[in-house]
C-alpha cells in the first residue's frame, strides 16, 4: 500500500534516537524549509557527537556553519536586500553578523561572540591556527553551542514575529504543553493557512502514528497523542474550506488504499462524518458504507465519535442498518460507556434529522420494542422505551 509508509514513518527508530531527533527538531522549528531544516538538525547532531569525543576543532568548524546557515535564511525569509543589490548567500559569516547586528536580531554581545566562533572556525588553516598561536579547547567549543542556542533564540523569536508560527513549532508546543489545547485556537491565528494545512496533512498524523507505533510507548506519549488527535480538531475547525478538502480528501485516499488498521486508526482519531460535505458524493456513499459496515461489524470503540455528523447526509435506506447496530450494542454490549454513548447518539440522531428520517427511526424503535416484548427481555426493552420517551416521538395521527 502507498498510504501506510506515508503516514507510519519511520517506526524502527530506537527509542534513544528517536528522544534525540526530537530534542533537534526543537531546536530548529522555526525554519519553514524542510530540506533546510533537515540540514541543521543533523549538522546539530554532529555538534553534539563532536563534543563529546573532543573533537573541538570541528564543534567550532560545525557551529560556524550553522550560524552562518541561519542568519542566510533570516535575511533571505524576511525578504531583506542590500543596498548594492548584493547576494546575501556570497556574504561571508563577518558581513552576515553585522548585517544581523544592524538589524537588531544580535544584540553587542551575541555580535561578539560570533566575531569570536568565526576566528576559531578559521583555525581549520593549519597555517593560521600556527600563526596565531591560538587553539580550541573545551571552553571555547562550550562557548560556541552557547552562542548558537542564544542565536537560535534570537532568530526563533524575530521570525515567529514576522512569519508567525510554523507547523513544527506548532506540533512541539502540542507534545510539549498539556494545557495548549485551550490556547491552540489563539496560536493558529497567527500561524498561516500553509502552515495549518502540512500541520493537519502531515504533522499531526505522522507524530501520532510514530508515537503510537513505538516500543518505547509509555503513559506520557498516552496523554501526548489523544491531544494530538483533540488539537488536529480543533486545527481542522479553524481551516479554511479548501485546507478541509485536502484533508478529508486524504483519508478518502487512505480508506482506498491503507491497511485496515491505518485506516481504523486515521478514522477514529482524525474524521468526523460531518467532514463528508467536503468530498464528491460517490466518495461520500463509499465512506459511509464503510463506517456502517464498521458498526455491522462491532468494531465500534471509538467509532461513534467519528460517526458525528452523519445526520446530514444519512439517507432513509440507511437508517434501520444504523440503529439496529446501536440498539444491538446498547441490549447485548459489554461495555458501559459505549452503551450510554450509542444510546445518546440515537436520540441526538432523531432530534437532527428531519422528514422522513426521523419517521424511520421511530419506527425501528417501535420494531426494537416489539421485538423485546416478544423476547420477554425486560432489560433491553426498559433500554428501547427510555429511548423512545427521550426522542420524545410526536403521537400518530
Amino acid at each position: 500500500m502507498r498510504i501506510a509508509p506515508f503516514l507510519v514513518c519511520s517506526c524502527a527508530l530506537a527509542g534513544h534516537a528517536l528522544d534525540h531527533r526530537d530534542e533537534a527538531m526543537s531546536k530548529f522549528d522555526f525554519i519553514t524549509d524542510e530540506r533546510l531544516r533537515t540540514s541543521l538538525e543533523a549538522d546539530n547532531n554532529e555538534v553534539d557527537v563532536c563534543f563529546e569525543h573532543g573533537a573541538w576543532k570541528s564543534v567550532h568548524v560545525l557551529v560556524g556553519s550553522i550560524i552562518e546557515a541561519l542568519l542566510v535564511d533570516f535575511l533571505m525569509s524576511s525578504g531583506h536586500k542590500t543596498t548594492g543589490g548584493d547576494d546575501i548567500l556570497k556574504f561571508d559569516l563577518g558581513k552576515l553578523i553585522d548585517m544581523c547586528k544592524n538589524l537588531g536580531v544580535l544584540t553587542e554581545k551575541t555580535k561578539e561572540l560570533s566575531i569570536a566562533v568565526k576566528s576559531y572556525r578559521n583555525l581549520i588553516h593549519p597555517g593560521r591556527l600556527i600563526r596565531l598561536k591560538e587553539k580550541a579547547d573545551r571552553n571555547s567549543a562550550t562557548v560556541a553551542q552557547a552562542l548558537l542556542a542564544m542565536i537560535i533564540e534570537a532568530i526563533s523569536q524575530r521570525k515567529t514575529e514576522q512569519y508567525g508560527y510554523t507547523a513544527e513549532q506548532i506540533l512541539s508546543k502540542i507534545e510539549k504543553d498539556p494545557s495548549c489545547v485551550s490556547i491552540l485556537g489563539h496560536l493558529l491565528r497567527d500561524t498561516k493557512e500553509h502552515e495549518v494545512e502540512r500541520l493537519l496533512l502531515r504533522l499531526i498524523p505522522e507524530r501520532y502514528f510514530m508515537l503510537q507505533t513505538s516500543e518505547f510507548f509509555d503513559f506520557d506519549e498516552a496523554s501526548t497523542i489523544e491531544r494530538l488527535a483533540k488539537c488536529f480538531r480543533l486545527a481542522f475547525d479553524a481551516a479554511n474550506d479548501e485546507i478541509k478538502a485536502r484533508v478529508t480528501q486524504k483519508f478518502v485516499l487512505i480508506v482506498k488504499e491503507a491497511e485496515h488498521q491505518t485506516v481504523f486508526t486515521y478514522e477514529d482519531q482524525f474524521f468526523r462524518a460531518s467532514d463528508l460535505c467536503y468530498v464528491s458524493e460517490s466518495d461520500r456513499s463509499m465512506i459511509k458504507k464503510h463506517l456502517l459496515s464498521r458498526l455491522a461489524d462491532k468494531r465500534t470503540v471509538p467509532l461513534i465519535t467519528a460517526l458525528d455528523g452523519i445526520e446530514q447526509f444519512i439517507l432513509e435506506n440507511e437508517v434501520s442498518g444504523l440503529v439496529d447496530c446501536l440498539i444491538s450494542e446498547i441490549a447485548y454490549g459489554k461495555s458501559a460507556p459505549l452503551k450510554s454513548s450509542s444510546q445518546e447518539f440515537i436520540v441526538n440522531l432523531w432530534q437532527r434529522t428531519g422528514a422522513p428520517v426521523d419517521k424511520k427511526i421511530e419506527s425501528r424503535l417501535q420494531d426494537w420494542k416489539k421485538h423485546f416484548e416478544a423476547k420477554d427481555s425486560s432489560e433491553a426493552l426498559n433500554l428501547v422505551e427510555r429511548i423512545i420517551e427521550m426522542c420524545d416521538p410526536l403521537p400518530p395521527s
